[in-house]
């Protein structure tokens, strides 16, 4: 997997060496999604279109109308909306199992919002299980981009479940950045997320601590789970999501 400008954890830098005390915070850029590794999944046919370029995703999302709880990570107990994963490694390509102590680093570049594809969100994040549509299986935690009912930009950091995401939205947002601890033994316990999203002249943030637990295996090897999400039990309209999506594993 190819890996993109060193990245500190720690003082934020871009470029050059990463800090020697977090060598293995690199950016790792988010590949296409329709070829290996990744592993897809819609079955209610709600990705129009796909294509990939210079690391943009394009990704085309249909109209839902009425509501489907099912189709938002963050209403009712399932989740049956589009979703892409693969086994979640470090920039050494070394995999990352539920007993690790790590910090996930995402980012969101370079928004698109021209085609306006509203009330729809696209997740990146860690899962313990990526095929499950129960989503206390799924165990997912992470964030979203996404564009609210009047078109506005946002983020919002989470987990899987009822009620358990935060939102900031911001004019104008151009890109956004999103952290979340994972606790590895004793306990495997997920810390929680916070995530901050920019325009030219504003940044605003949301923060969702989580607390539970994977209750996989010690050696489970996680998921980079990615999703198409609506926000919330909500209807949506049709249009396209156009980023680009690195994540960085730091190794405590």
């Amino acid at each position: 997997m190819p890996i993109a400008d060193a990245f500190s954890a720690f003082t934020g830098a871009s470029g050059g060496t990463p800090s020697s005390a977090s060598p293995n915070a690199q950016w790792i850029p988010v590949t296409d999604l329709s070829a290996a590794p990744f592993t897809a999944s819609d079955p209610n046919a709600l990705v129009s279109a796909y294509s990939f370029a210079g690391q943009e995703h394009s990704i085309g999302l249909v109209t839902v109308n009425p509501a489907v709880a099912d189709y938002a990570i963050n209403s009712g107990t399932n989740f049956t909306g589009p979703r892409w994963h693969t086994g979640l490694v470090d920039a050494a390509g070394t995999p990352v199992r539920a007993q690790d102590r790590f910090v996930l680093n995402v980012r969101f570049r370079d928004f698109d919002t021209a085609s306006l594809a509203r009330q729809w969100g696209i997740l990146i994040g860690v899962a313990q299980d990526g095929t499950s549509t129960v989503l206390s299986t799924m165990g997912f935690c992470g964030h979203w981009f996404g564009l609210t009912g009047v078109g506005t930009p946002n983020v919002s950091a989470g987990f899987s479940g009822v009620g358990t995401f935060v939102t900031a939205s911001l004019a104008n947002g151009v890109n956004a950045n999103g952290v979340g601890l994972f606790g590895g033994l004793p306990g495997k316990l997920r810390g929680g997320n916070m995530a901050t999203i920019f325009s030219t002249t504003a940044a605003d943030d949301a923060i969702r601590a989580d607390g539970a637990a994977w209750s996989v295996s010690d050696t489970t090897q996680l998921r980079l789970f990615i999703a198409a999400t609506t926000l919330g039990n909500v209807t949506t309209t049709a249009g396209t999501l156009k980023m680009k999506m690195d994540y960085a594993i730091t190794r405590l």
